[in-house]
């Protein structure tokens, strides 16, 4: 099967949330040059039929009164950069699983798989270091990294499986000052 893509924005009218964070950003970083900012929701989606994800698109991922949904990547002006966001693997991803939800009720079949990403247009004449720092600022590392704006064979996460596990040994006869030692050469979290 296909992975299908969808990309859905608000309106210009019903943009508030581009707005609000156009705003936030604005304030936040004190970006002068910054004249706009567009949100896009994507939609990556297999395990389903390209019918099933046509009917899905009107009445899962967008709503057509308010939304514009396109099939086509958005077009890049000159003046324009582009970034997408998404969750990291194993993140829950609340957008997703709703749609995964909705398109089994609505076809009435097996649950297919959705991968959501936004997809962040940012008009305006800002410096390099200034386009670092507002992706920084609007990407949580916790939670969320940098995606690819490539389209993709396959929603399948390929992991890497480490050759090698470290063995850490002895820290329980450590002192208090060779554990916070301890802690910090392997990156730990103990308490």
């Amino acid at each position: 099967m296909s992975v299908f893509r969808i990309y859905v924005e608000k309106k210009p009218e019903f943009a508030v949330e581009a707005k609000s964070i156009l705003s936030d950003v604005k304030t936040a970083l004190r970006l002068d040059g910054l004249e706009n900012i567009r949100v896009i929701n994507r939609y990556d989606a297999d395990r389903l039929s390209e019918e099933d994800f046509r009917m899905s698109i009107n009445t899962v991922f967008s709503e057509p009164a308010v939304d514009t949904a396109s099939m086509e990547a958005p077009e890049v002006k000159e003046n324009e950069r582009i970034f997408a966001a998404e969750y990291l693997p194993g993140q829950f991803d609340q957008r997703a699983d709703s749609c995964e939800q909705c398109i089994q009720i609505l076809t009435q079949g097996e649950r297919c798989r959705v991968r959501n990403a936004r997809i962040y247009i940012i008009s305006g004449n800002i410096t390099d270091e200034e386009f670092e720092k507002l992706k920084a600022y609007l990407i949580n590392p916790v939670e969320s990294r940098e995606a690819s704006l490539d389209t993709v064979d396959t929603l399948d996460i390929k992991y890497d499986i480490p050759t090698e596990v470290a063995v850490l040994n002895g820290f329980t006869e450590m002192t208090e000052e060779q554990l916070g030692e301890f802690v910090k050469i392997y990156g730990l979290a103990m308490d």
